[in-house]
């Protein structure tokens, strides 16, 4: 049978299987880098909130080499004690301070107020961004469904085949 609709003894569409298999194996690739930026020195963060607009918009993947200190106009990832927790914050770097010996980090998101410094210590600095993804937790979601669904179809696929084949 020639077409579109190519279909298989077993009544399964074969474009719906060629695709399921394809968006399995981009979402394993995407996954695979993932995992692989928090195993080798790498982190990877959400920002959230409009501190950093236009830049970098709100629910953006910040991936950050770890332990890479910045340099003047760098987007680093630090954390500042709140109360019983820390919070991570993605901001640029706009000065460095040193003072009788210690290098205080002046950072300020790209939407905030001259005011709006936060001066932080190098302990306090996770990494440097190295890469941006906006609106990251989009492509997240949408990845994780569909090779959610496309590996339910293909299972399905593989049940039913080897249901015919063993009767």
């Amino acid at each position: 049978m020639h077409g579109i609709h190519q279909v298989d003894i077993l009544g399964f569409n074969m474009k719906m299987v060629y695709i399921s298999i394809a968006i399995t194996l981009i979402s394993i690739v995407y996954f695979g880098v993932l995992f692989y930026f928090f195993v080798s020195g790498y982190m990877v963060s959400l920002t959230n909130g409009v501190s950093m607009l236009p830049t970098i918009p709100d629910k953006s993947l910040v991936i950050a080499k770890k332990d890479m200190l910045p340099k003047i106009g760098d987007i680093a990832i630090f954390e500042v004690p709140i109360k019983n927790h820390k919070l991570r914050i993605v901001h640029r770097l706009v000065n460095i301070i040193e003072n009788n010996g210690s290098i205080i980090y002046v950072f300020r998101g790209d939407n905030n107020p001259p005011m709006g410094m936060e001066y932080v210590k190098p302990e306090q600095i996770l990494g440097t961004a190295i890469i941006i993804i906006p609106y990251g937790y989009l492509l997240f979601i949408v990845l994780a469904s569909m090779y959610f669904s496309s590996t339910i179809y293909l299972l399905y696929y593989a049940i039913k085949n080897y249901n015919k084949k063993s009767r």
